[in-house]
């Protein structure tokens, strides 16, 4: 007749029971947290730890007097249902775990969207005596995780009506995106005409702080987004921010689809643009090839009637005939308006702690701005102000021309005015 301990051979311990010999936990991680439901297409860790509890256990229950070996849990296997998953500790004569210690494993995979992992683990092991096969012993755990539709949707119209011809809207995903820092792009999605403006973005991950940017909005062009309460530029905090990128943030709600509803709408006159946007969107310069030449089209249109840039621009471009007066300068290449842009000379000679070359990049901008279809506002009497200041110290783009201490002080101040205005400050007017 076998022992009363040999009895308990083949018993079935539930995984939550805590009086088990052996007890098993399974869980489904992302970024180290406990999660039932991920984003489609994401990488799940699922983490699996077992127990030897035989030194735990007080006492036998009355059925079972004698007392249960107290060594160690030998030949340990970790099976997972999920065929994905299958065997987990990936050893064919298993593990040994010593009594009260705890081993950890873990597995990946994708999960899908609409796809669930329900599966279970069976842990089976032997305890023994002088390393020879004791009584069998199993555990069991469940953890169920769901992939979910984690895609943000984009629903673009342009004066309340779905986008036209040619146009195209560009938005992205970034992270840390601030008023400090123009962040990291994540995705991105194009809202045209083909797609009747609506269009998704990539599957995104929940719980995450992200930042919802509409891009590469054209002088005199408003959008939606900057009416949304805690919008922003991003890096508008420091140098010379691109205004034409307006950000919000949000974080995905599952349990809610995040939709943005964007509109934008081409006023007569609308907002300006800074030195940033001027230099960035060029043929030229450090963003050469990059990014649509605006720049180079609203030269080519000076000696027209202000308007705003089409969308999409003619290939080829106009010529440049006119180009742009100030002071003694016309500026009627890329290359010169980049330079100007930079406070440097025509040539390319940094000059930004003079103040004519300072008043003189914001000024440019301003010309460009109101070329391209942005409002003027209150700021035409000091372009024409400004345009006379440099006419009186001979400016031309070379060289460093001499003023006097009060014409430096207002220099500094008109350029102050020209910047407030490229930056589509709200407060700008009135002006003293």
């Amino acid at each position: 007749m076998p022992s009363r301990a040999r009895a308990i051979s083949s018993v079935f311990i539930d995984g939550t029971d805590p009086h088990g010999y052996i007890t098993v936990s399974k869980k489904a991680l992302v970024n180290g947290e406990p999660v039932d439901e991920v984003c489609g297409g994401q990488t799940v860790t699922f983490q699996y730890t077992v127990r030897d509890n035989v030194l735990l256990w007080p006492a036998l229950p009355p059925l079972y007097p004698n007392p249960v070996p107290a060594g160690p849990l030998y030949y340990v296997n970790i099976l997972d249902s999920d065929p994905t998953l299958g065997d987990i500790d990936g050893t064919v004569a298993g593990v040994t775990i010593q009594p009260g210690a705890t081993v950890t494993f873990t597995k990946t995979r994708i999960i899908s969207v609409g796809e669930v992992s329900s599966s279970s683990i069976l842990v089976t092991g032997n305890f023994s005596l002088a390393q020879s096969p004791g009584d069998a012993v199993s555990a069991t755990d469940t953890w169920t995780v769901t992939g979910i539709n984690c895609d943000s949707r984009i629903e673009k119209r342009v004066n309340g009506a779905v986008p036209t011809g040619g146009q195209s809207f560009t938005f992205e995903v970034r992270t840390g995106a601030s008023v400090n820092s123009v962040g990291t792009t994540i995705s991105s999605a194009i809202a045209d005409a083909a797609n009747g403006g609506n269009v998704g973005m990539a599957s995104l991950q929940l719980n995450t702080a992200y930042q919802f940017c509409e891009t590469n909005l054209l002088p005199g062009w408003t959008t939606s987004l900057s009416q949304i309460a805690g919008s922003f530029v991003p890096n508008s905090a420091g140098g010379n921010p691109d205004n034409s990128v307006v950000c919000i943030n949000f974080t995905l709600n599952p349990d809610v689809p995040t939709v943005f509803q964007v509109n934008n709408s081409t006023p007569v006159g609308g907002p300006a643009r800074t030195i940033g946007y001027w230099k960035n969107w060029a043929s030229c310069g450090s963003s050469k090839g990059r990014q649509d030449p605006i720049l180079d089209y609203v030269l080519s249109r000076f000696g027209f009637g202000p308007a705003l840039p089409p969308d999409p621009l003619p290939n080829p471009l106009p010529a440049i005939l006119t180009g742009v007066t100030f002071g003694s300068l016309t500026i009627d290449t890329c290359s010169e308006a980049i330079n100007m842009l930079d406070k440097s000379t025509t040539g390319g000679v940094k000059k930004a702690s003079h103040p004519a070359y300072n008043m003189a990049a914001q000024l440019l901008a301003v010309k460009l701005n109101i070329q391209a279809g942005a409002a003027p506002r209150c700021i035409a009497p000091y372009v024409l102000e400004g345009e006379q200041l440099l006419l009186a110290i001979g400016f031309n783009g070379t060289g460093s021309p001499g003023y006097s201490a009060t014409q430096g002080a207002r220099m500094n101040v008109l350029a102050s005015y020209f910047d407030a205005y490229n930056n589509s400050d709200p407060n700008l007017c009135p002006l003293p």
